[in-house]
């Protein structure tokens, strides 16, 4: 089956005329008392097959009970999610915009690219990295931090994705995989609670 890649879809949507544009209600936060920051740390990446019929997702998504329905590192079917541990981040979209009339310009697309690195390389996570340096494989995504996960109902469907094994020169350094996911949609994913 093959998939067409198009942009990733969340909740928040575009508006598409002036007459549907509205800014959401924000909260008042008072400066002298403000809420608790969260850390934005990538903690784990949750990754699998991109056809919902061989890996079905999970009922709710925020809900650790269905998770663990559908998660399991020890299945080499494809039928399951994997979760790994990583060290990752995601920097500034990469935004594609379209000039308008009257010098007004709107965007039209973001490429977010999500770098991951896994420093504990036993022989299934290795094999998993050299499976994704064939750079064909497109994964569905979803990724952690301590207080949120991300991904939405449906996960990220992924349009490109690097994998490498960088060895440095030093005596202090290890092993590593990295892995750059790249994605487009024109927002930021959609977020909940961490469940797990």
């Amino acid at each position: 089956m093959e998939l067409l890649f198009l942009l990733n879809l969340f909740a928040v949507s575009c508006p598409t005329d002036c007459a549907t544009f509205a800014l959401p209600a924000v909260e008042d936060l008072d400066i002298d008392c403000l809420p608790p920051t969260v850390k934005s740390s990538i903690t784990h990446i949750i990754i699998g097959n991109p056809d919902e019929v061989t890996a079905p997702l999970p009922v709710d998504w925020t809900s650790p009970v269905e998770w663990a329905a559908v998660i399991d590192n020890a299945d080499a079917t494809g039928a399951k999610f994997k979760r790994i541990p990583v060290r990752g981040s995601i920097g500034e979209s990469e935004r594609e915009t379209r000039e308008r009339a009257g010098n007004r310009t709107t965007t039209t697309n973001r490429a977010y690219t999500l770098e991951a690195t896994i420093d504990t390389l036993p022989d299934g996570i290795f094999d998993q990295g050299r499976l994704l340096e064939c750079g064909n494989t497109n994964v569905r995504l979803w990724f952690e931090t301590d207080a949120r996960i991300f991904g939405g109902p449906n996960g990220i469907i992924t349009k490109d994705i690097d994998s490498q094994f960088p060895h440095g020169i030093e005596n202090t350094d290890v092993e590593l995989n990295i892995l750059r996911f790249t994605w487009d949609a024109r927002t930021f994913p959609d977020r909940a609670n961490n469940p797990f």
